[in-house]
């Protein structure tokens, strides 16, 4: 950064820190004042100019958010976020021209972008009618994993019906049907995908060194062949498979549920940045907040699952593990990804109406003490939820998804599933499964047109879309 001569740094700092707490409590105004006297000691002060550009953006005054970020480019020439940014504020001014040079600039300086670079570089040209070329940079944008996907394959749908091709329009209007559902399930709620977008974006040294290649099997409830595909990978002698280890009590969701309050404001980043070598130096600071660096707390996760599961699995002399769960959703494919950047997933489904023929007659927790599965409905809403999230992000983690019918087929490509896993199976294993449980004596069957017609109001549109019907 340019420091201009006899700057009072103590000042400029004091002056920013005060500014930083009029914007957490939403004081903008002043914070803006705060900014801009810190500006008059530093015009070169990035950080105020970075600040000033995020405020003026939240408050829609774009012509006043273009004037910082343009001087933010004019010293950091090479930062293609910047760039980036620069060309998202020309778009919201309406300078479509301005904004496709500043995108392209950003790309050439950098191919790998957020995701909504290249949704707002879509935009952009979508806007001056240049339509393949728009759909290009949506498709690039899915890539890089955006927070609404269904809104980008809802652009690709529109661009595809524009240029004339109603095949792949209609492809891509169905891609973003299914993460509508899955969205509609996920209620809003802040996800774990939404989270480490954040840790990424704010700490991007703060990541998984781990090269381990755990395999773990997301199957979308109960009774769709998730244990015996389970032992058919164990048949290979080379992998442990854990099943479903405490799932019930929710502890892959408990572990990761906190990584939910992070995002871009909060934890806040002074809360990380106390400088000290003993703790005596923290004696006359105010320290009430004051949290570990980031990079120690995904160290932290990532041990739990070497200590509980690798390391059973190794005392055994096996060096590779994984676990079969049929509870977990697609969020939490994201966050095990997250950790372990070379692990293998495999998502696993059956026609509902078959599996809940099989689970009929079974109680089963959903989740500890109470939430049971007690009717066709909770077990429509299960697999609907988990298997409309499967077919939705699959693609954002190394998997493969299939259904239990395929995978009993003579038609299944089991070389494929071998070489995707690095393993080799004994197929004798299909020819021999094995019951978990009995199931009750005397079921009511003159209530089983009803228990179908609950369950088929739940789950038949995705199921149609499968080709499962009853």
């Amino acid at each position: 950064m340019i420091m201009p001569n006899n700057i009072n740094e103590e000042r400029l700092e004091s002056l920013f820190e005060e500014s930083q707490q009029l914007k957490k409590a939403g004081k903008l105004v002043e914070a803006i004042a705060k900014y801009l006297a810190a500006l008059q000691l530093n015009p070169n002060y990035l950080p105020a100019l970075n600040e000033l550009v995020e405020v003026y953006e939240k408050q829609k005054e774009w012509d006043k958010a273009l004037i910082y970020n343009q001087r933010v480019v004019e010293l950091e020439p090479e930062n293609s976020l910047a760039q980036a940014r620069l060309a998202r504020n020309y778009l919201q001014a309406k300078k479509l021209q301005k904004a496709i040079e500043k995108f392209k600039q950003a790309i050439a300086l950098q191919k790998e972008q957020p995701a909504w670079v290249y949704h707002n570089y879509g935009d952009a040209l979508k806007q001056n009618h240049q339509l393949d070329e728009a759909i290009a940079a949506w498709k690039k944008a899915l890539e890089s994993k955006p927070l609404a996907p269904h809104a980008v394959y809802r652009k690709i749908g529109n661009a595809w019906e524009n240029l004339g091709r109603v095949n792949l329009a209609l492809a891509a209007d169905r891609q973003a049907v299914q993460l509508q559902i899955h969205k509609h399930y996920q209620k809003q709620k802040p996800s774990l995908e939404d989270a480490i977008a954040s840790i990424t974006a704010r700490w991007p040294d703060a990541k998984s060194n781990n090269k381990t290649s755990p395999i773990f099997i997301f199957s979308a409830g109960w009774r769709s062949g998730s244990t015996l595909l389970q032992r058919l990978l164990m048949s290979s002698d080379d992998v442990v498979i854990w099943g479903e280890p405490y799932s019930h009590a929710g502890l892959i969701d408990s572990l990761s549920t906190p990584l939910k309050c992070i995002n871009q404001q909060s934890p806040h980043q002074s809360w990380f940045s106390f400088k000290w070598k003993t703790p005596k130096d923290l004696a006359d600071k105010f320290v009430a907040n004051f949290y570990p660096d980031i990079s120690y707390l995904i160290a932290a996760h990532i041990a739990y699952f070497e200590v509980f599961f690798e390391k059973p699995a190794m005392a055994k002399g096996t060096v590779r593990w994984g676990i079969k769960d049929v509870r977990l959703t697609s969020d939490h494919a994201i966050y095990l990804n997250w950790l372990f950047p070379q692990a293998k997933f495999i998502f696993l489904y059956r026609s509902p109406y078959d599996a809940y023929l099989s689970y009929r007659g079974a109680r089963w927790l959903k989740k500890w003490p109470n939430e049971f599965i007690d009717t066709p409905a909770q077990f429509g809403l299960h697999w609907q939820e988990l298997l409309a999230g499967y077919l939705a992000e699959a693609e954002k983690v190394d998997s493969m998804i299939f259904s239990y019918e395929e995978l009993c087929s003579d038609e299944f490509d089991y070389e494929k599933l071998e070489k995707f896993l690095g393993i080799s199976i004994n197929l004798s294993i299909l020819n021999d499964k094995k019951k978990g449980f009995k199931k009750q004596k005397n079921l009511q069957e003159e209530t089983l047109a009803q228990e179908i017609k609950e369950l088929k109001e739940v789950v038949e549109s995705l199921a149609s879309d499968l080709g499962y019907s009853y």
